[in-house]
């Protein structure tokens, strides 16, 4: 686990843990079922938080302060394919952590090509924390190198004013 501090502003610090977990057992990243059919390639999926081991420091990204019971905007920077677009952000809630899913909507037509070049694909997620003090973002996300796709989480501890 390595551990990371990140100042907010003028008022105080986050102290944030980021440790990558490889998820077991869990589902595999995909809403719904991917499709191959006469038509192409449909598929939604969780994005790419980090590519052949490059993680940069803006893929997730906080405001300066975070206050206790009013919205903030949570910003995350997947990598992706040039045949890939933002999809649903969802955001759940539970047992003192919040839990946030970017995902990417892949869609090749059938006798198209899609060019093998890079992205950066931005998901917001609005975010409320309750209550004053330390708590847990999970971002959830894929790793992808050259024989790995698998899901990933990212865990950010958060101090609310």
């Amino acid at each position: 686990m390595e551990a990371v501090e990140v100042r907010v502003g003028r008022i105080g610090w986050i102290v944030g843990w980021i440790a990558v977990v490889v998820s077991c057992g869990h589902d595999d990243g995909m809403r719904g079922e991917a499709v191959e059919d006469d038509d192409g390639i449909d598929v939604v999926r969780l994005g790419v938080l980090e590519f052949y081991g490059e993680s940069d420091d803006d893929v997730i990204v906080l405001p300066e302060i975070i206050v206790a019971g009013e919205p903030f905007t949570l910003r995350i920077n997947t990598y992706n394919g040039l045949c890939d677009e933002p999809e649903a952000t969802d955001v759940e809630y539970g047992d003192g952590q919040v839990v946030v899913s970017p995902y990417v909507h892949t869609l090749i037509p059938r006798g198209t090509v899609c060019p093998d070049a890079l992205k950066r694909v931005e998901h917001r997620a609005e975010i409320v924390l309750p209550s004053a003090g330390e708590s847990a973002i999970v971002i959830r996300g894929r790793r992808v190198a050259a024989t790995v796709d698998e899901e990933i989480t990212r865990e950010i501890r958060v101090v609310a004013e």
